[in-house]
């Protein structure tokens, strides 16, 4: 009588360790993100200063290319505040931000991140930023970016590039 009362509860010892939950987790995939931009400041009332000068509210995406999401146009960057920082053990200024890429195609990537001002230059900064959702193949992108060597680019403008990692599109 042990024996089977023994085998019994070995089989649904084993039977409860096999028959867990059977959840898979699926491996996030990244893809490189990697490219240039050209942007255009704007200003809005109030303006936002770091001490006291004024800077841009916000910058637009003028033209751009940005692999994987190819050819960018009519994005958007727009600050949230402007603070003395710790940057690379010296303080600077840095300002937050939410922002968007617009894709020629129409697909939109979301993005947020805290942008820190280089001292001695006008426009010259330096980001990083954290991916969020979009629209399109892009609804669920996940990632993270740097954005480097941002610097003055002809009139009013500002050139720079991006590098980092995003979720693999949804085809």
């Amino acid at each position: 009588m042990k024996k089977v009362l023994y085998l019994i509860v070995g089989i649904v010892l084993i039977g409860s360790v096999s028959c867990g939950d059977d959840e898979i987790m699926e491996e996030v995939e990244y893809v490189d993100l990697e490219g240039y931009f050209i942007q255009e400041p704007f200003f809005t009332e109030p303006a936002i200063t770091c001490g006291d000068i004024p800077y841009p509210s916000g910058f637009e995406d003028v033209e751009g290319i940005v692999s994987p999401l190819g050819d960018i146009s009519g994005g958007r960057i727009e600050f949230q505040n402007c603070r003395l920082a710790d940057y690379n053990n010296q303080s600077v200024f840095s300002a937050d931000y939410t922002g968007f890429f617009n894709s020629t195609e129409g697909d939109i990537v979301n993005y947020q991140g805290t942008l820190y001002f280089l001292p001695g230059s006008d426009f010259e900064s330096v980001s990083k930023g954290t991916i969020f959702g979009g629209t399109g193949r892009w609804a669920n992108a996940e990632g993270e970016f740097d954005f480097v060597e941002v610097e003055p680019y002809g009139v009013n403008m500002v050139k720079g590039k991006i590098d980092g990692r995003i979720t693999k599109p949804v085809n």
